[in-house]
């Protein structure tokens, strides 16, 4: 797998903030549903596995619908198995940070600066789902 395989279009700005960027993501010459972080994706220690920072949408919660809430999903490509995972857990925010072995460490936010936000999930069945594109 090699990372030319990779290319983001139509990248922009997004929710007014400055960033983060997201486009459109070009995966083998095949473009994936949704949005993703662009540039964003890492590959895992042992090189086996790819991860992004997937964006599905918006919605809103609370009180009248009052508070929006943001759909990001840790999604995974598995370069073995020639398939793709996706987190069962979505996020407001989501920066990929490495994969070590099965455990993926990220941040609730858009940056990887400061470790209150630090997380890990591990990759498996009972966090992650196999998704055809």
């Amino acid at each position: 797998m090699d990372l030319v395989d990779i290319k983001y279009h139509d990248v922009q700005e997004s929710f007014g903030m400055g960033g983060p960027y997201l486009g459109e993501l070009e995966f083998k010459g095949k473009l994936i549903t949704g949005k993703f972080l662009a540039d964003s994706e890492i590959f895992s220690g042992d090189k086996e596995r790819i991860v992004f920072s997937r964006y599905l949408g918006q919605y809103t919660t609370g009180f009248l619908g009052l508070r929006t809430k943001y759909d990001f999903r840790i999604f995974v490509y598995d370069i073995k198995e020639n398939r793709f995972y996706q987190s069962k857990n979505s996020y407001d925010c989501l920066s990929i940070e490495k994969m070590t072995g099965n455990f993926i460490t990220f941040y609730h936010a858009f940056h990887t600066t400061y470790s209150d936000y630090r997380d890990t999930i591990e990759f498996s069945f009972e966090n992650f789902e196999r998704i055809e594109i």
